[in-house]
């Protein structure tokens, strides 16, 4: 069976896809109970999607307690007559779905008679949100009355004539009482009982020309006025017009609203501060008093309560007080809006409203200020911890006794001095005496009976013993008063434990008394002033130091500040008060001493202890400082002149062989000019000013300490005698010389040309600095160095020298100048290039000496060059120089080696032998030289002393080794002896710069001595 077998008509298509379209179910059962047909809604409605319905007996649709009796009740309906109907009386039936689940629905029955018999049409319909809309409108409706009827205002609807058709219990309730409204009753006319000016409100209302309005109304119920508040309002709706009219009984409110005004203005006017504060902390109320207790400038009211009790401490104590019962009281802190703080006590109660109404609760807060009495509270409490404390850190306990009742109190230290535990014993004299040590208690009874004796308990040390086994020192003291009759009444004393303190006592003592040894006899001096600058006490040194300053009748009451230089006696009297202040102080001082000489002091100024009488005391410490200042200052200059000297040598070197290059270039280009008279003079002219650079650099050198030295046994005296006419033709008529000799004076090993230049230099120097004349002596002696040396611009080693000293008349310099005069090209002369002096000093340098000056402006100036005395050096050490061989001596050109790392200094050798028919191989290091030797003899090597990585001296050692060992010839722009070479290697040495004369010479001197070697 089919759907379509429901429908024979024409138009069952249509009415087919009708119910298919249909969003009600529609389901057809036969008589036996069986679905015979269901369009898509039913299979979706009763979970049966994906799966026929058809076939599927109807009891399975009905919930599971209808199942049973459910055949019957479809037998039934066939039975009747067959006429629609609505299940059960159009309410909602309940129908289960194919997962078991139920839902309500309306069902709608007919029967179909068919050609197989008769059909059970159902139309089914989902109404579950339909149900709880309906179940929440009824409940919305019992919560809206129930809501109605709970008010307790009197309520009453109103219709479009003024008549009551609805009140709450409220209004009920007060049906029948005397009054206007209370006679009301349902179905009575409202306008008619009620005031003519309500009466017309409420017709605007009911007219729809106002919405609502609120009043208040007075009425007399018997002898009593009673008020109300009326407010009306218009029900919304499209049906006739009604109102809601509420009245509320308003006569105690105004009551307590009269006494609420009453009380406000007796709190406002009370000196009590008192708050209200909600149940959230916020204040709802503050009188006067709390606004000037708080010292408020804007009100209180508002503000939560932690705004002025900011104590988490605090605030939590207030308001759980308050909460655990309807009144509490305390002391808290407020915090005032200036930023004070005051203590105040609190009062506080809970209120509750009607009916225990939360939302209604509120506290009442009474403050009084109690700032004075905490203060005073605090000070006693803190008095208390601090003698308590204090008792503990100074080990004193304290003891009260009471003659009537025998009483005794001993603090908690006055325990623990005795080593018991506080309270552990009974307070008395029995714990007393058991603890003092035997060898004592004859002395503490004797204390006693003196004591009372004389009505006073002197101060009494004795020693106890402790559970521990230790001994302590104890120092008693009591006060004790007594009756007329001389009976004692209280003692109140302390009991000190002084251990340590006298056994800091005999260790001061000790201290002390070393202390006084090592001042005494400390190698410093050692002086106690007072603050006004007269020695208290002064150790042996002091004494000894000022009386070699000229301090006499230094000692005990000496005024030290008096005695000082007028250039120093302000600034060391301010030195004083600073330090007597706490401020130590450290200075230098330099003073003349009684010969004369100048001597510096290291002075210190600290504060001690205050004096007997309270003054400020101060230890001075007087440090000669004289020779570490001398030493300081003569390697301040040495580490100068060594550092100028490595830069004035390493330009030399450097500019001798670029003169290398410039002579050597001359000098070939002069031996090609031929007779061109211009090019030959402009050549000479290069090579003069050639020749005056390589002089130049030889007093860079000098300065120095690296110029070239040829060393032999010199006699200082000779040499004076024999320089006596050329420094006379050389000063001028206007500069007259005087010549001292000394006696027994040894030669010295020395350049003799470099002693004559440094002798020039020096009075060079000292004539130009007499522009009008004067006199200059030259003087020689001995000296023993350092002993007779008190400021070398150079260090020295011990031992004795030979002295040229040059002294002029001159102006003579400051000492600022004197620290500089040795400085390259510094000079306070017009005409003058500041190498005189620079390059004396590089050669005493060279020679090992030291110089030092004496100088002041109007007394001249005095230079004394000491130069080390020591045996003649043998002629035969000395080193070969490039002095030429004997011109007899004829040269074969050969092969050359030229190693140099600068490339211009080989260029200009090598075309100088080139010149000379030379084969030449060139290097540039002495690594690359011994390679190319493995190769090839050579006749010759020329190298440079000092070159990067291997130095000359290696190479020509190596060199020197072979079998075919080339002659070697060294060049340098230093002293051979500076640049690390000893005179004793027997090499042949060319400074620099030097032109193609000397180099062969030097080839032939080196070629001279490899014969000579060959043949010994």
């Amino acid at each position: 069976m089919t759907l379509r077998d429901l429908f024979a008509w024409r138009d069952a298509d249509l009415a087919l896809n009708t119910l298919e379209a249909l969003g009600d179910a529609v389901i057809a059962v036969d008589p036996a109970g069986t679905v015979a047909a269901a369009n898509g809604a039913a299979s979706h409605l009763f979970g049966f999607e994906g799966r026929p319905l058809t076939g599927h007996p109807l009891s399975e649709l009905v919930p599971a307690a209808l199942a049973a009796r459910h055949p019957a009740l479809l037998r039934d309906y066939f039975s009747q007559d067959g006429k629609p109907r609505q299940m059960a009386g159009f309410r909602p039936v309940s129908a289960r779905r194919a997962d078991g689940s139920s839902f309500p629905c309306e069902i709608s029955l007919s029967v179909v008679e068919t050609e197989s018999g008769p059909l059970a049409v159902a139309v089914v319909r989902d109404v579950t949100e339909r149900t709880r809309a309906q179940e929440a409108i009824r409940a919305m409706e019992r919560t809206v009355q129930g809501a109605f009827d709970a008010l307790s205002d009197e309520i009453a609807v109103l219709d479009a004539t003024g008549l009551v058709v609805l009140v709450n219990r409220a209004w009920e309730a007060k049906v029948g009482k005397p009054s206007f409204a209370d006679r009301v009753g349902p179905g009575h006319d409202y306008l008619a009982a009620c005031d003519p000016l309500l009466a017309s409100a409420l017709s605007e209302i009911l007219a729809g020309t106002r919405q609502g309005f609120a009043t208040d109304y007075g009425a007399l119920d018997g002898d009593a006025a009673r008020h109300f508040t009326v407010r009306a309002f218009a029900i919304p709706g499209d049906g006739p017009a009604r109102a809601v009219v509420s009245h509320q009984d308003v006569t105690a409110l105004h009551a307590a609203s009269r006494a609420a005004r009453w009380g406000s203005e007796t709190l406002q006017a009370a000196d009590t501060a008192v708050i209200e504060i909600s149940p959230g902390g916020v204040v709802t109320y503050a009188n006067r008093a709390l606004q000037d207790l708080l010292h408020a400038t804007s009100p209180v009211q508002g503000r939560p309560l932690d705004r002025f009790v900011r104590d988490p401490g605090d605030a939590v104590v207030l308001m759980l007080s308050v909460a655990g019962s309807n009144a509490a009281h305390g002391t808290v802190r407020l915090h005032r809006d200036d930023g004070t703080v005051t203590w105040v006590d609190y009062a506080a109660s809970r209120l509750t409203g009607a009916a225990g109404d939360e939302a209604r609760e509120r506290v009442v807060i009474t403050f009084t200020d109690v700032s004075a009495r905490a203060a005073i509270e605090a000070s006693y409490r803190r008095a208390e911890t601090n003698l308590r404390e204090a008792q503990r850190v100074a080990r004193i306990g304290s003891f009260d006794w009471t003659a009537e009742g025998d009483v005794y109190w001993w603090s908690e230290e006055m325990y623990r001095v005795y080593g018991y535990e506080p309270g552990a014993v009974e307070p008395g004299y029995a714990p007393v005496l058991a603890r003092i040590h035997p060898d004592d208690l004859e002395t503490f009874y004797a204390s006693n009976q003196a004591a009372m004796a004389r009505k006073a308990h002197p101060p009494t040390e004795y020693r106890i013993f402790l559970p521990d086994g230790s001994v302590r020192d104890l120092r008693l003291h009591a006060d004790i008063t007594f009756d007329d009759a001389g009976r004692p009444l209280r003692m109140l004393g302390t009991a000190q434990d002084v251990t340590e303190m006298r056994a800091g006592e005999r260790a001061f003592r000790d201290t002390a008394a070393e202390l006084t040894a090592v001042f005494d006899t400390e190698a410093v001096g050692l002086t106690v002033l007072d603050s006004q600058g007269f020695v208290v006490r002064a150790n042996a040194t002091a004494a000894r130091i000022a009386g070699e300053l000229g301090q006499v009748g230094y000692g005990p009451g000496f005024d030290f500040l008096a005695s000082l230089p007028s250039r120093i006696r302000e600034e060391s009297r301010t030195v004083l008060e600073t330090a007597a202040g706490g401020t130590p102080l450290v200075t230098f001082r330099h003073f003349p001493d009684t010969d004369g000489r100048e001597r510096w002091f290291r002075s210190s100024m600290s504060p001690i202890a205050a004096g007997e009488q309270g003054h400020r005391r101060v230890l001075m410490v007087w440090e000669e400082d004289t020779e570490r200042r001398a030493s300081e200052e003569a390697l301040r200059r040495a580490e100068k002149f060594e550092s100028l000297g490595v830069l004035a040598g390493g330009v030399a070197h450097d500019f001798n062989n670029l003169l290398v290059g410039v002579l050597g270039n001359a000098e070939m280009a002069r031996a090609r000019a031929g007779d061109d008279a211009e090019l030959n003079g402009y050549l000479d002219d290069i090579l003069l000013a050639g020749r005056r650079a390589a002089d130049l650099a030889r007093q860079m050198l000098a300065y120095a300490g690296r110029s070239h030295v040829q060393r032999e046994a010199v006699a200082v005296n000779a040499i004076a005698a024999e320089m006596e006419h050329l420094l006379r033709a050389r000063v001028g008529p206007l500069v007259q010389i005087q010549y001292e000799p000394g006696e027994g004076i040894p030669p010295i090993d020395a350049d003799a040309s470099q002693v004559r230049q440094i002798l020039m230099n020096l009075v060079v120097n000292g004539a130009e600095a007499m522009e009008q004349g004067g006199t200059i002596t030259i003087a020689t002696g001995l000296a023993s160095l350092p002993d007779d040396l008190s400021t070398g611009v150079l260090p020295a080693q011990p031992g004795l020298y030979a002295t040229i000293t040059v002294r002029d008349t001159g102006r003579g310099m400051e000492p600022r100048l004197v620290n500089r005069i040795f400085d390259p090209f510094f000079t306070t002369k017009f005409t003058g290039r500041g190498l005189g002096l620079a390059t004396a000093l590089g050669l005493v340098r060279t020679h090992g000496g030291t110089l030092d000056v004496r100088s002041a402006p109007g007394q001249g100036s005095a230079f004394r060059v000491c130069l080390p005395v020591g045996d003649a050096l043998d002629a035969a050490t000395a080193a070969p120089t490039g002095r030429a061989a004997p011109e007899s001596v004829e040269v074969q050109p050969g092969s050359v080696l030229v190693v140099d790392d600068d490339a211009v200094v080989r260029m200009v050798v090598k075309h100088g032998f080139l010149q000379a028919g030379w084969r030449v191989a060139e290097a540039e290091s002495g690594e690359e030289a011994l390679l190319l030797l493995e190769t090839q003899p050579f006749t010759l090597a020329v190298c440079d002393l000092t070159m990067p990585g291997m130095r000359g001296t290696e190479f020509a050692a190596l060199a020197r080794a072979r079998k075919d060992a080339p002659a070697i010839v060294l060049m340098t722009g230093y002293d051979p002896e500076g640049a690390g070479m000893d005179a004793g290697m027997g090499y042949v040495v060319l400074p620099k710069p030097f032109g193609l004369a000397e180099l062969m010479a030097a080839v032939r001197a080196s070629l001279s001595a490899a014969a000579d070697r060959s043949a010994r």
